[in-house]
């Protein structure tokens, strides 16, 4: 769902009493609905392909819905599709991407040069996507092929773009200039990223889940250079999944998502709000050490007690003696091993196992 001027716009799946599928749209302000809309011909019968992903309200006052869809003359195949509708829910255009092999086009991030950046999948489901510049009327103006399947863009400070998504085996997250090139990469085993937006002093909050059959739900923040600083993962019982974050106040986030119980196989929408103090940069040795704490795996952790650059039996003693130190009693997320949300002698137990 995006929020937009006078309401919000969500999209999504339709399917009626015959079994027609549409790609959907409606606007709704409160609780009146001021338009909805099927989008596409819907004589597929059975057919689960058309699907829309995204939206985003243009700089003229009408809307741009990302999709995927069966074309005519495709047979089985579904190409990526943008359908522009006015500011009534009217369709102006509809553009599909077989040129540029893109199956899917999953999020749209308005551009300052007056176009959009799109992304999404390609042929390669699951393992590989496609980027793309569009100009105003849809055409592509240059498109770059990805190493995974984009779920999300967030254009970020200074004219980037963060891509967040995932390939077969990791969550993955790169971040692009206004030309396509790469600046960084950053990758977490085992996981999907599917949401991203970006915190004061340029970090930014990543958010998924783990990979498999009962998922945990992920929150990762990244410095500007593509580092971890700051790591939670969501353990409760059943399959957990977050798939849109959103600032609330007061360093509060609130996480979308579902889970599903093994009772029943029951599946609900969940709203988790989460706190996060920006900026976990630490400056400050801790006790009578020459060099700040570090993490040295880059986990979110300062397992580094006593800041040289490596994790030994030394940095376990360190923190046995100066766990109520003010840079611990500051930082207690960095410090916290065992995840209970406080800084006691069983955090100094957890990091001797972690040798």
């Amino acid at each position: 769902m995006n929020q937009l001027e006078g309401g919000y716009l969500a999209t999504g799946q339709y399917e009626n009493q015959d079994g027609l599928i549409w790609r959907y749209a409606v606007k709704i302000n409160g609780n009146e609905t001021v338009w909805e809309r099927q989008i596409g011909n819907g004589d597929y019968v059975g057919s689960t392909n058309d699907l829309a992903f995204d939206a985003q309200q243009t700089s003229d006052g009408n809307y741009l819905v990302a999709g995927r869809a069966r074309w005519e003359g495709t047979g089985s195949r579904t190409w990526g599709t943008l359908t522009k509708l006015g500011s009534d829910g009217g369709t102006l255009w509809n553009q599909s991407y077989e040129e540029i092999k893109m199956k899917s086009v999953r999020s749209i991030s308005d551009t300052p040069e007056s176009g959009y950046l799109v992304g999404g999948s390609d042929r390669n489901y699951g393992s590989s996507g496609v980027f793309a510049k569009i100009n105003r009327t849809g055409a592509v103006e240059w498109n770059r092929s990805s190493q995974f399947l984009i779920e999300h863009i967030e254009r970020v400070n200074d004219n980037k773009y963060l891509l967040v998504g995932r390939n077969s085996s990791q969550g993955r997250a790169s971040l692009i200039d206004s030309r396509g090139n790469l600046l960084w990469n950053h990758s977490n085993a085992n996981s999907m990223f599917m949401d991203a937006i970006e915190l004061q002093n340029r970090q930014l909050m990543v958010v998924g889940q783990s990979a498999g059959s009962n998922r945990n739900a992920i929150v990762r923040i990244l410095d500007s250079d593509g580092r971890t600083v700051w790591n939670r993962t969501y353990d409760s019982e059943g399959d957990n999944r977050i798939f849109a974050v959103e600032r609330t106040q007061n360093n509060t986030y609130l996480l979308a998502g579902s889970t599903s119980t093994s009772k029943g196989e029951t599946s609900y929408v969940r709203g988790v709000k989460i706190n996060y103090t920006e900026g976990t940069d630490i400056t400050d040795p801790i006790g009578g050490f020459s060099n700040p704490p570090t993490d040295p795996d880059d986990d979110g952790k300062f397992e580094d007690i006593n800041g040289d650059e490596s994790f030994t039996i030394t940095d376990v003693q360190g923190f046995f003696v100066h766990q109520n130190d003010p840079v611990v009693e500051n930082h207690p997320d960095a410090f916290d091993f065992n995840e209970d949300s406080d800084v006691t002698i069983t955090d100094v137990q957890r990091l001797f196992f972690e040798l």
